[in-house]
C-alpha cells in the first residue's frame, strides 16, 4: 500500500514497514517505483486531511491537490477502478472539539492522530 511519507520517518515504524515490504511512501518517487514493478495497489486519496476533518454522520471527501496520482497511473498504462465506501462516517465517533487544533497540527507536523471511539 501507499502510506503517508511521515510514517517512514518514525524510528520503529519505518523498519517494520520496509521489513515486510508492504508499503511505500505516498510520494511521486514511491508511486513511480510501484509503476516500474507493475504492482497493483490501492490508494485512499483523502489522506490525513480527511482524518482531521472527520465528523460523525457527515460524508466528506478531500480531493483538493490529490489528482496527480490519476495522471501518473494513466501515463503508465494502469486501469483505474474508483470506489467509495458509504457509511463509514456512521461507524464511529470522534472527539468533536479541536478541529482547528487538528488542522494546525496537520499543517505543522504533517500528521494528525485521530481520536475515535465507538
Amino acid at each position: 500500500g501507499v502510506q503517508a511519507p511521515l510514517l517512514f520517518r518514525l524510528p520503529l515504524v519505518r523498519p517494520m514497514m520496509l521489513l515486510f515490504g508492504c508499503c511505500t511512501p505516498a510520494t511521486k518517487e514511491g508511486m513511480f517505483g510501484l509503476f516500474r514493478q507493475r504492482s497493483d495497489f490501492g490508494i485512499l486519496p483523502g489522506g490525513m486531511e480527511e482524518v482531521a476533518l472527520f465528523e460523525f454522520g457527515r460524508e466528506r471527501v478531500y480531493l483538493k491537490r490529490r489528482k496527480g496520482f490519476i495522471k501518473y497511473a494513466l501515463q503508465h498504462g494502469y486501469l483505474l477502478l474508483l470506489a467509495y465506501t458509504f457509511g463509514e462516517c456512521d461507524l464511529y465517533r470522534s472527539v468533536g472539539a479541536g478541529k482547528r487544533l487538528r488542522m494546525w497540527l496537520l499543517r505543522r507536523c504533517g500528521f494528525v492522530v485521530p481520536l475515535l471511539y465507538g
